[in-house]
């Protein structure tokens, strides 16, 4: 597995003291922030920053937490493609473009983010002409809530999969591309059981408020349907009253970006953001189906992932995993990474699933699929 150079930081490989605080002509610039809450501006805020700055931030929470931003101004030169001076977000360590959230410029501020984990950092870069005024930006860290905007991503109940806490509010808006929608997969579901779903309670919204429209309450043990969008925003609320509890849940979602149901007779697909790198921690699944009496048969022209662990032999970071049918639970075909191209695959029935798992380091240009039903 590539390692990143620098510190390491409890289990998080970090930007060097040299790398993660550069001053230029005595102004202080960049860090390793590891408050609960905190703000972070550009050097000299609100007075223009200077020419020619490299900063680097570096966030770290308790473990378990993630970290939400939120900017309160935002003012840099624009340009097309943020090519003079720029923020970027990542979702990790700054080092891996795979952790690449956004690249921002111009006097548009950027969007809430809540990191996937409770690892987040912030690159910030002038050039030699033009200053503005600069950014200032709040972090704090979360325990139950946010903004999520990964192409596929994880959130739990508090605590899970041990007993939530009693009075728990928290909500999640999860916003993927315009053009896409958002699927919602309940892997477990224990909430206090009551008529009506009154008490403790999970409610989903067909859009990034309350005010939309509303997809149901769950309690119980019984986990809730698949939930899939109309737009590019769903809204999740945990609730809990102030007594009895349960182990709460544990949901997947995924941009339409990351799961697609194929079910042309031939077809191909990519891993998100071919031939550039892909995201890390991403899970990403693709569901080929077939007409009844029909075998699918599969082929890789172009696979490169990040090597296999060189002490277990396995692909233990990223991997392409191929099953005989559209469960996880079916047969597996194999498990691939690395540039080793996968032999063309047939499937024993009508459906294949492939899923790409990619981890919080490294990334590549990832793979080409491309499939033919057929008797």
């Amino acid at each position: 597995m590539l390692m990143s150079r620098g510190c390491v930081l409890g289990n998080v490989r970090c930007l060097s003291a040299g790398a993660a605080d550069r001053n230029h002509k005595g102004f202080k610039c960049g860090g390793i922030l590891s408050a609960p809450s905190s703000n972070i501006s550009s050097p000299n805020f609100p007075s223009p920053y200077p020419y020619n700055s490299d900063c680097s931030w570096l966030i770290v929470v308790a473990e378990g937490s993630s970290v939400h931003l939120t900017f309160h101004h935002f003012e840099l030169e624009y340009h097309a493609s943020c090519s003079y001076d720029y923020i970027k977000i990542y979702n990790g360590v700054a080092e891996d473009e795979g952790n690449l959230l956004g690249m921002f410029c111009g006097d548009v501020s950027p969007p809430q983010f809540t990191s996937s984990w409770n690892v987040m950092s912030i690159i910030f870069h002038s050039d030699r002409h033009v200053a503005y005024r600069g950014f200032s930006v709040g972090y704090r860290k979360d325990m139950c809530g946010g903004v999520l905007t990964g192409l596929s991503g994880e959130i739990s109940s508090p605590g899970y999969p041990l007993e939530y806490n009693n009075n728990a509010d928290c909500t999640w808006t999860i916003r993927v591309s315009s053009a896409s929608v958002v699927t919602l997969v309940f892997l477990d579901f224990q909430l206090e059981n009551n008529e009506g779903c009154n008490f403790d309670f999970v409610a989903l919204f067909d859009g990034p408020t309350v005010a939309h429209r509303h997809l149901g309450n769950y309690c119980g043990a019984a986990k809730p349907p698949h939930v899939v969008t109309t737009s590019n925003n769903l809204l999740v609320v945990f609730k809990s009253d102030f007594n009895i509890g349960g182990r709460g849940f544990k949901a997947y979602y995924y941009s339409g970006e990351c799961q697609q149901v194929l079910s042309a007779v031939s077809g191909t697909f990519s891993s998100p953001r071919f031939p550039n790198i892909y995201p890390n921690n991403i899970n990403c699944h693709w569901g080929i189906t077939q007409a009844a009496g029909y075998r699918v048969k599969l082929f890789f022209p172009f696979m490169d992932l990040e090597d296999q662990n060189s002490l277990s032999g396995e692909c233990d970071y990223d991997s392409v995993t191929v099953y005989d049918g559209d469960s996880q639970t079916d047969a597996v075909l194999g498990r691939w990474c690395g540039r080793e191209r996968p032999p063309s695959l047939i499937s024993r029935s009508n459906k294949l699933l492939v899923v790409l798992r990619t981890d919080r380091n490294g990334a590549y240009r990832g793979f080409t699929a491309a499939y033919l039903g057929g008797k």
